[in-house]
């Protein structure tokens, strides 16, 4: 999905911080262990994963924090004029308060900052989400499938 037009849904960005890679692995080994694919070993090999890519690519970590602890996420991954909005994800104890909408809002915001001409995220065609994603912007441009055996 590509952002193509003005948000339709408010947010408040300003509840919104960009943190540290290291931030948000206590909360995202949490996000990790709670799908039903994920284990151990591939949670721990994921956060690595996360610690290489901030090593090596223009990206920004955008949190909200309750109580000092991180109930929401997302990566923003730049270069070249391009942005894609990554991992976006909110404990579900905390869902419902617009803190997906505003750190989609703010991501989209530094994007905007930095001269992104295309913004974009995935997002599952029969998954909830994407609605969500349309009423903040995008517009679904293509997709792609994936074959498990």
């Amino acid at each position: 999905m590509a952002l193509h037009r003005p948000p339709e849904r408010a947010a408040d960005p300003s509840l919104v911080r960009e943190v540290g890679e290291a931030d948000l692995r206590p909360v995202r080994r949490r996000a990790l262990l709670g799908y039903p694919w994920s284990s151990p070993e591939l949670t721990e090999q994921l956060l690595r994963w996360k610690v290489l890519m901030s090593e090596r690519v223009d990206v920004h970590f955008f949190a909200v924090l309750v109580d000092g602890e991180a109930v929401a996420y997302a990566d923003l991954y730049l270069g070249d004029g391009v942005a894609q909005i990554e991992d976006v994800f909110t404990v579900e104890e905390h869902r419902n308060h617009g803190y997906a909408s505003a750190i989609v809002l703010r991501a989209i915001e530094e994007a905007q900052r930095e001269s992104a001409e295309l913004i974009f995220l995935a997002a599952d065609a029969d998954d909830w989400p994407r609605l969500l994603y349309e009423r903040l912007g995008f517009d679904t441009v293509g997709g792609y499938a994936k074959f498990f055996s």
